[in-house]
């Protein structure tokens, strides 16, 4: 069965703006141990069934958080700015899902001084049908 996990992760390795800049390096979770950056992981934050009268209705809703790591802050921003054009107000089918719409809600940036490492934290509510 499809879920809204499997609809960003194929949304996201099939943007060729994005892969041209991290390649395979997409992951749900977790970033697969010895994988250098730079590299996005994404997680499912929130999850919302909407139900009335004893029956479920769409859309639903998820709140999905994608984090951007990277060793230079250009670079960083660089694939930020991909993520962003993948997902923002996409609506379409992916992965198997219909998805409504994809709204960004906020974005923050930091940077880690003991690993040197650049992050980006994307926050999107995505709306689609199960």
């Amino acid at each position: 069965m499809a879920n809204v996990e499997s609809a960003i992760f194929a949304r996201l390795s099939g943007y060729s703006g994005l892969t041209d800049l991290v390649g395979s390096s997409i992951f749900p979770v977790i970033a697969r141990q010895g994988v250098e950056n730079p590299l996005v992981v994404f997680n499912l934050v929130t999850f919302q069934a909407n139900s009335a009268m004893g029956a479920d209705i769409f859309p639903s809703e998820a709140g999905i958080q994608v984090s951007v790591f990277s060793d230079d802050g250009s670079e960083c921003l660089a694939i930020a700015s991909e993520v962003r054009a993948a997902l923002k107000r996409y609506r379409g089918t992916s992965g198997g899902v219909v998805i409504q719409s994809i709204y960004l809600e906020s974005e923050r940036a930091d940077y880690e001084a003991e690993t040197k490492e650049f992050r980006r934290d994307l926050d999107f509510q995505v709306f689609f049908e199960e």
